[in-house]
């Protein structure tokens, strides 16, 4: 039995590369071929490490590569040399982490024995997923901009140390990077010194590369970097935790970082717990890392070569082995390692296609960049996986912004456009479909000045530019189209392209597609607390924004607004026009005249959306007004939809259970076909962006459009009780059949009908109490239970 078991896939070509994806597992029972005993890989490895690489290499190759894996890599190797392509070797290795200690970089090729890596022809690089919710943004080719950080603390002798030469470090830097535009972090002639602090604030400043040169160790299996301290006083080393944490919260992760370290990627069994696999595990585009004690004149012959060549395509496994296969043999070429997280090594976009493509250049988005915009990386990198990666291949497939209104959703669609309109060489088009019989005319427009400029447009009828340019929009060209409030599945079938390379982008409060329209929705949920205060904030206080929030009662006071508003983009970005404008009103003062008016506050209310990007409504009101005005309240269906829609109004702004909404539509929830017309109901109020389903049937109503309908009720006395009622039922039930875990989901619910008890009749507001005392009181919670047992009985004393 082999030490590994290795899996090899042969995939796609990507940018000229045959990529050969290498599955490493180790098997559980590891026997030494030769003496046949039980063996560990630690063994393998500090045994291999005696080696010299040739030896290392070929003993290595001999445990990837049986003979079945062999023909397999033959077969790959003939696929790339027929196309004249480079053959990419992406290592993903599981299970065990020891398997991260070989020095994969001295693999060999099982058919001529020639070191793999140390040839343009390959690219070797070792792949870690990312656990970063956030992907790593890659715009099309950037300016590029690097930190060049240099630490010699004078704590490094009594470690054993030699000094580092920061002058000479630095112009080694410089020499390899070139014409990129650089930050020196060194702590001399005035500049800042390489502290965690100091490097992250230049990289938050939207730097691409960081250049780490510094000492470097593994110690007890942690990595340890000696980089300057705030204080210049401490004696120790830091914690390469302290460095990956840092970068981890970074808005931007830089695309590239290399440590020019000792030991940056680690040369001992606990290779993952090294600082460059870490930093790429949180989303840093690639890690260049050294294995072991690098000799300084290694660097100073790889770099100038590596940035020279990553200027290149941004290819930085490209680029790594072309800087490689240019060091002499004789010298440790294998010791830089390639951590990856981008899968195919491109650290940035390459605009396509060519000036004579129709529309080549043209950019049809009504919108500006938005300079707030914030919060979306997931929602982008989804959309970019659609519309640009293997998926999108698949033209049949539409991703589409869903959400209610006010989210961000045509934000969203602008942004993406902004972002990567290279990637489209046909042209990026905007098309409103709010009104369907509009449609026609911009279509129509696409085709001429600023559009596609077809020959012959301005002499064409109507009905014949319409035709022609749907015609363009199937020819073979990548573009993009976005159809920009498509609420109508008709809509999306009478216009999207038939064929060819257009991919279309919809945004819709749309909640519901069914799967024959191959719709796929990227739902858009409210923003992340710390995003909403700051595009709260922002407009305000600008620059001065962090210091504001580090006082306490600034941050508590920000935050119970964006509590108050939802965190709905929209009524953020409203809010925060209103604050600038309003600089003499404190936020506690607006937090306090928000809660008493909401919907009706001047800041949702008046015209300031015309300092906005976007200008859809009026106000936040206006925009719901646009999904609940869809709703014919003389139509039996749209009826009941209004009615379920109210009486759901009253509860909290959680996950409201399937059995409850059941009970409030006065149904019994036991019951399978009542349970199945609720379901029709919800999917109508879905279908104009009311609410939205979640995934395990119940349903999540946005707390502004809650209070919309709470507002627009024309039975607002009784509702209250009617929802208490179904409430009461609900949980009633649950007390009595003994399974009191049950009402776990109900509890914020009767939370806020207690809080709104004085709308409800004395036996009701008892029933709610005693049953709320009676259900934290099963789960466990006595002390949360006396008082509403208390309570409860003080409204039974009261009626009696």
């Amino acid at each position: 039995m082999t030490l590994a078991d290795v899996e090899l896939t042969i995939a796609r070509r990507v940018d000229g590369a045959t990529t050969v994806s290498m599955r490493v597992e180790l098997p559980s029972h590891r026997v030494d071929p030769v003496r046949g005993v039980p063996i560990t890989l630690n063994d393998a490895v500090l045994t291999a490490l005696t080696m010299s690489s040739d030896v290392y290499g070929a003993a290595l190759s001999t445990m990837v590569f049986p003979p079945a894996l062999r023909e397999a890599w033959r077969e790959a190797r003939g696929y790339a040399d027929s196309r004249s392509e480079a053959l990419r070797i992406r290592l993903t290795l599981d299970g065990d982490d020891t398997l991260h200690a070989l020095r994969w970089e001295l693999l060999r090729d099982p058919i001529d024995s020639t070191p793999l890596a140390y040839s343009e022809r390959v690219r070797l690089s070792r792949f870690l997923p990312t656990a970063s919710y956030r992907p790593l943004h890659r715009a099309t080719r950037p300016k590029l901009h690097a930190v060049v950080a240099v630490a010699s603390p004078a704590a490094l002798s009594r470690f054993g140390l030699a000094p580092v030469d920061s002058a000479s470090e630095v112009a080694q830097a410089q020499q390899g990077l070139r014409d990129i535009a650089t930050t020196i972090l060194d702590g001399c002639d005035g500049r800042p010194a390489a502290t965690i602090p100091a490097i992250a604030a230049t990289l938050r400043d939207g730097a691409h590369i960081l250049y780490l040169v510094c000492h470097g160790a593994l110690i007890a299996g942690e990595p340890v970097l000696w980089l300057e301290q705030e204080d210049g006083v401490a004696q120790t080393p830091v914690a390469g935790s302290e460095l990956v944490q840092a970068i981890s919260l970074l808005e931007h992760r830089p695309l590239l970082v290399v440590l020019a370290s000792c030991q940056g990627a680690g040369d001992t069994y606990q290779m993952l717990a090294a600082l460059g696999p870490q930093l790429a595990r949180v989303g840093v585009g690639a890690v260049l890392a050294m294995q072991g004690n690098v000799p300084v004149e290694l660097v100073a012959r790889l770099t100038p070569t590596l940035f020279a060549e990553l200027r290149r395509d941004g290819q930085i496994d490209r680029a790594l082995a072309a800087a490689r296969a240019a060091l002499p043999t004789d010298s440790p070429w294998w010791m830089p390692a390639l951590w990856m997280a981008v899968r195919d090594g491109a650290l940035w976009r390459h605009p396509v296609g060519a000036a004579d493509v129709p529309g080549a250049g043209v950019f049809q988005v009504p919108y500006p960049p938005n300079p707030l915009f914030r919060g979306r990386d997931a929602e982008l990198a989804a959309l970019e996986h659609a519309l640009l990666g293997e998926q999108s291949r698949t033209a049949a497939l539409l991703p589409a912004i869903a959400g209610t209104g006010g989210i961000g959703k045509t934000q969203l669609a602008s942004e993406f456009a902004h972002r990567y309109h290279e990637a489209f060489p046909g042209g990026v088009f905007w098309l409103s479909m709010e009104q369907s019989d509009a449609i026609s005319a911009q279509v129509a427009a696409a085709g001429g000045p600023g559009g596609l400029e077809l020959p012959g447009w301005a002499g064409m009828g109507f009905a014949d530019k319409v035709a022609a340019v749907r015609k363009a929009w199937e020819g073979p060209e990548r573009r993009l189209i976005v159809f920009d409030n498509l609420e109508e599945p008709k809509l999306l079938v009478a216009w999207r392209p038939k064929g060819g390379g257009t991919r279309v982008l919809v945004t819709t409060r749309r909640g519901v597609w069914s799967a024959s329209t191959g719709v796929q929705q990227v739902p858009l949920q409210t923003l992340a607390r710390a995003e909403s205060v700051r595009l709260l904030l922002a407009p305000r206080y600008g620059e001065r924004l962090e210091a504001v929030l580090a006082r306490e009662e600034a941050a508590h006071e920000a935050d119970a607004i964006c509590e108050q508003l939802g965190d709905l983009p929209l009524a953020l970005a409203l809010a925060g026009t209103y604050l600038e404008a309003a600089a003499s009103l404190s936020l506690a003062g607006y937090r306090a005249k928000l809660a008493d008016a909401l919907l009706h506050h001047p800041s949702l209310e008046a015209e300031l959306e015309e300092g906005l990007p976007t200008q859809h409504a009026e106000s936040v009101a206006a925009t719901i007004v646009l999904s609940y005005g869809r709703l014919d309240a003389t139509a039996a269906a749209d009826g009941r939809a209004l009615t379920l829609l109210r009486r759901a109004a009253h509860l909290a702004s959680a996950p409201i259970p399937h059995r409850l909404l059941v009970r409030l539509a006065d149904g019994n929830p036991d019951d399978e076909a009542q349970g199945v017309e609720v379901d029709q109901v919800l999917r109508r109020l879905a279908a104009v962006g009311l609410i939205d389903l979640l995934s395990d049937g119940s349903v999540a109503m946005h707390r502004l459009v809650a209070a919309f309908a709470r507002d627009q009720n024309p039975n607002a006395v009784e509702t209250p009780s009617q929802t208490a009622a179904g409430l009461i039922t609900e949980v009633y039930a649950i007390n009595t059949a003994g399974y009191p875990l049950r009402g776990t989901p109900y509890l914020p619910h009767l939370v806020q009908l207690v809080q709104d008890e004085q709308n409800l009749q004395e036996a009701q507001r008892a029933s709610l109490v005693s049953n709320m005392g009676y259900l934290l009181h099963a789960q466990g919670d006595l002390a949360g239970a006396r008082p509403y047992y208390a309570r409860a009985l003080a409204i039974y004393e009261q009626v009696l």
